[in-house]
């Protein structure tokens, strides 16, 4: 990897126990280290890393940082480092799953356009008959956002995908979109099927290991590789642990993957289960803007540059999702967030005859479409990018039209996914990214920071700071809406 240029002052930036800023002097402090700083301290997260860069046309590094915050948990005196490992839920999807699907159309081995049930036959059953590639990379296949499998009973990777496999939809193929961990399910099993291999064998094979993401990979649960079988990644010893499981697993997930469903699946699943690091994601991004190149000594393709515009084009004119990416040029909808919100609130499915019902549902805020004019990569990138967020307080966002890529990781799921920050991550996310992109292009006017009431209110002197008061009242509205939720999970427990 080519030696990474300093962008901005107070790189690798790593606040006291206490999230204050009183350990950094005000000349070392960047927006984004204000912006990290004051979300520990309001308990957004306990630790975070951000890193970005901006290249040149010809794919050289001009400028890049990285910078660690906080601790690993809140009451740990051990820091966040600048190569600690996070639980990257929902980016799976583009790393992974999409990034794998991409190597298989290259390849001839799959068709966009093709059917799914040409790969799984026993999916062309409850309406999917017509359901391709294609709809399930832009979530418009028509597949419900999620299930709790657990609360099904269905605690085995195999009993997943047959239920999966056999879901009917909500909405016919192409409508519309609704974004569904499903689709990325379906997509993980094709992967697998296609290839021959586990998907966490495949990703390691020919996406991880040719990037030289030493860092990146799954870790299955103790009890899939008891057997004799070994894991494919050994799990480091710097990694960050997300929430405290008081409900099913009973214990601080550390080291295994935060998504419940992706769990029961053996910890390898195409919509979640990844674990990395900014470094390693920072290959990622490199690799992409300049596409499909890989930088280094190794050198070589990840994949064609036909492959590249394929890669980071819109595919439906109904979703603002491309190829499995985030499409920044097309906030999401106002009307489907009403619909996601309207169809979160039904009751689940009833579980199979003889399943355990189990308690409150697992919080799914980030399954949700955003309504205007939420964008978790800011306000400053251009058209095509393209980006993705995580369910544990990740996110990633790359504009080849600017040659920059932002990426940030936190554990905003602990100590549970219940608490406020899973509104304040929604704040912090979109302030970094602008933080980041000022930093590498200073020349550039038009890039006064924006009010974000309550939480980052403008001013380089208030950058980061949070309302009270305003917190006061997310946490009475938050109340309402937990014991509302709690109402329609003992209503449909008497169904």
């Amino acid at each position: 990897m080519e030696e990474p240029g300093i962008c901005g002052e107070g790189l690798a930036l790593r606040s006291g126990t206490d999230g204050t800023l009183d350990d950094v002097s005000d000349d070392q402090q960047t927006d984004i280290s204000r912006i990290m700083h004051a979300a520990i301290a309001e308990k957004v997260f306990p630790g975070g890393v951000v890193c970005y860069g901006k290249l040149s046309p010809d794919g050289k590094v001009l400028l890049s940082g990285t910078e660690a915050f906080g601790t690993l948990t809140f009451e740990s005196n051990v820091p966040v480092q600048s190569d600690s490992v996070f639980d990257l839920a929902s980016l799976t999807k583009v790393l992974v799953t999409s990034t794998a699907v991409l190597l298989l159309v290259q390849k001839g081995d799959l068709e966009l356009d093709g059917l799914v049930s040409q790969y799984l036959p026993e999916f062309g059953v409850n309406g999917k008959e017509s359901v391709t590639i294609r709809h399930l990379l832009t979530h418009t296949a028509g597949l419900k956002a999620w299930y709790n499998f657990n609360a099904m009973g269905l605690d085995t990777k195999e009993k997943v995908v047959d239920f999966v496999l056999q879901a009917p939809l909500v909405y016919a193929p192409g409508a519309e979109y609704w974004y569904s961990d499903l689709s990325m399910i379906v997509l993980g099993v094709i992967v697998e099927k296609i290839s021959g291999q586990p998907l966490d064998g495949y990703a390691k094979e020919f996406i991880l290991r040719p990037l030289g993401m030493e860092s990146s990979g799954y870790y299955r649960p103790v009890s899939t590789t008891e057997a004799g079988e070994e894991p494919e990644t050994p799990m480091p010893t710097n990694i960050v642990p997300t929430e405290v499981d008081t409900k099913v697993r009973e214990r601080l997930l550390w080291g295994e993957v935060h998504d419940l469903n992706a769990y029961l699946m053996g910890g390898v699943a195409g919509h979640a289960g990844l674990f990395s690091n900014a470094l390693d994601i920072s290959k990622f991004c490199s690799a992409v803007l300049r596409k499909g190149l890989i930088e280094g000594a190794a050198g070589g393709r990840l994949y064609s540059e036909s492959s590249s515009s394929l890669f980071l084009s819109r595919l439906s004119d109904s979703s603002p999702y491309g190829f499995g990416w985030n499409l920044y040029g097309e906030p999401r909808r106002k009307d489907t967030e009403e619909k996601a919100v309207e169809e979160e609130a039904q009751p689940q499915p009833p579980p199979p005859a003889g399943a355990e019902k189990a308690g409150e549902r697992e919080e799914r805020t980030e399954k949700r479409p955003e309504p205007i004019p939420y964008r978790s990569g800011g306000r400053f990138l251009s058209q095509e990018a393209v980006g993705h967020t995580g369910f544990t307080g990740t996110s990633i966002w790359l504009d080849p039209a600017k040659n920059f890529y932002v990426i940030l990781l936190t554990n905003a799921v602990h100590p549970n996914s219940l608490s406020e920050s899973g509104d304040k991550i929604k704040q912090v996310r979109p302030a970094i990214a602008e933080a980041a992109f000022r930093l590498c292009f200073p020349e550039e006017e038009g890039l006064e920071e924006v009010d974000r009431k309550p939480l980052l209110p403008p001013g380089s002197d208030k950058v980061g700071s949070i309302s009270s008061g305003a917190i006061r009242m997310q946490r009475h509205w938050r109340q309402v809406r937990d014991i509302t939720c709690f109402l329609a999970v003992c209503l449909w427990s008497t169904l």
